[in-house]
């Protein structure tokens, strides 16, 4: 018995796969210029900018007010796992945010032992067409979905322990670094 697929299935599943190649290049791009230097050298170690939020278990991060049509990050915590470590990651929605399609990329150092284990979605937010995928190492992780009415998105970062993430993403997410440790997180913008 064969089950067939509806066009707007495939055309939806196509989009998400054609968006995620689309961040992982500008990920790359934007990865590659930051680190480029002229003598072939390896890159000094990330530096982080002066006067991160450093954020206690289960508080939040300080949050700036959403602009019009974009995703603002407004709060972050972390707590401890049978696995490893969650890092909630939530974003409030500026007016006029109906986005056709949301995207969270997250990267992790390729040095290091931390792997991304999972990365989700919380029930806040109904999302339909959704893809999200872990890489086989661990160290890249990206969802992407639909989402019905948006006010705000929170996202659950489960990791094997502590480490720096970056993230990225649709919607307006400007890019970010969150530092994951058992005593809270801190945010890095970049």
């Amino acid at each position: 018995m064969q089950t067939q697929t509806s066009p707007r299935k495939i055309i939806s599943y196509a989009l998400i796969v054609f968006a995620a190649a689309a961040l992982l290049l500008l990920f790359r791009h934007q990865h590659r210029k930051t680190t480029a230097r002229p003598d072939n050298q390896e890159p000094p170690p990330a530096q982080s900018n002066p006067g991160p939020a450093h954020v206690a278990p289960g508080t939040d991060s300080p949050a700036t007010s959403p602009q019009p049509g974009k995703l603002t990050l407004a709060g972050t915590a972390v707590k401890q796992t049978r696995n490893g470590l969650a890092a909630t990651i939530r974003f409030s929605a500026g007016p006029a945010t109906q986005p056709e399609s949301l995207s969270l990329i997250v990267r992790l150092p390729r040095t290091g032992n931390a792997r991304i284990l999972d990365l989700a979605s919380d029930d806040s937010v109904k999302y339909s067409g959704i893809g999200k995928r872990v890489s086989e190492d661990g160290k890249f992780a990206i969802f992407q979905g639909t989402p019905e009415p948006l006010s705000s998105a929170q996202f659950l970062l489960e990791v094997s322990g502590p480490t720096t993430a970056d993230i990225r993403g649709t919607c307006g997410i400007e890019p970010f670094q969150l530092g994951i440790q058992p005593t809270g997180t801190e945010i890095h913008r970049q």
